[in-house]
This record gives C-alpha cells, sequence and structure tokens, in this order.
C-alpha cells in the first residue's frame, strides 16, 4: 500500500509536560521511601519535555485512491481481509474530494 505522499512539512516546536513525572519534575517509584522523590532524568527536573509536533499545513495527496465513498457502518473487518465495498452508496472522485466536496452531499 502506497503512503500519502507529504508535499510540504512544517513542525511547530512546543514544550509539553513531561510523561515520565507528570509535569513535577519529581517521581517517586513504589519502592521509594515515604516523602521521598528524585529528579526526574527525562526532563531534568523541569517538568517539561520539548516535543515537534508537524503542523496542519493542508491535507496531504494520496496517489493510491481514484474514488472515495462514505464507509459502511457497523462492519467488522479483520486483519487480512479486504474492507467490503458497500453494494450502494455515493461515490465520488478523489479530485472531487480534494476540492472539499462529500459522497451524497450533492453538489
Amino acid at each position: 500500500m502506497n503512503e500519502p505522499k507529504i508535499v510540504s512539512v512544517e513542525y511547530v516546536e512546543v514544550d509539553t509536560y513531561c510523561k515520565d513525572c507528570k509535569g513535577t519534575g519529581a517521581f517517586r517509584h513504589a519502592w521509594t521511601p515515604k516523602g521521598v522523590g528524585y529528579v526526574c532524568q527525562t526532563c531534568k527536573g523541569t517538568g517539561k519535555f520539548p516535543a515537534r509536533i508537524e503542523k496542519f499545513v493542508g491535507r496531504k495527496t494520496r496517489t493510491d485512491v481514484l474514488t472515495v465513498r462514505m464507509p459502511a457502518p457497523h462492519i467488522e473487518v479483520k486483519e487480512g481481509e479486504e474492507y467490503p465495498t458497500p453494494p450502494d452508496g455515493p461515490v465520488i472522485t478523489y479530485e472531487e474530494f480534494v476540492q472539499g466536496h462529500l459522497p451524497g452531499e450533492g453538489f
């Protein structure tokens, strides 16, 4: 299966709460003596952790999709099985989808 084609990527760098100490800068283990905490080695005690997040600059393009349908509700697909195509239902071209249309909206 082809992966989505990335046309352009911009990143935003932000500080997030450290997941290891939950933003406190200190952590405790179950075996840590009562009242004692240790400096978090992940964030070095700051409580924050830098994260690089891909900024949304527009929908990415797929090269492996020609038509788009609404998903059929309540269909369980097991690993390795093909997703069943609903027998009826509106279909639009991928180009129409990229232009902002959805199947069945009657544009």
